[in-house]
């Protein structure tokens, strides 16, 4: 989800109250690709939801499929910056 969300950012996710619309971002238990973030890019009238990156680099449309609903784990409502990167010391 770069730019929008970095790797070591951290996220807070809700299932609440939760209906898939165009634009939310979710997280999603994907059976090829595990985990992922992604922004929901279209709708069905079963409430399965087709889902989009944000960086170019990322897996496409195609590529995932159509998402049950089952498989969200939330909306992500808040997102954290990690402001402390983690770094390596060669010694």
């Amino acid at each position: 989800m770069s730019p929008v969300l970095l790797p070591d950012d951290f996220v807070l996710t809700s299932r609440w109250f939760f209906s898939p619309k165009i634009g939310n971002i979710v997280v999603v238990n994907h059976p090829v690709y595990g985990q992922i973030i992604k922004r929901i890019h279209a709708v069905n009238t079963n409430g399965d939801f087709q889902l989009t990156g944000e960086n170019a680099q990322s897996i496409t449309s195609n590529q995932i499929g159509w998402m049950p609903r089952e498989s969200c784990v939330g909306k992500v409502i808040y997102s954290i910056k990690n402001k402390y990167k983690r770094v390596s010391l060669d010694y």
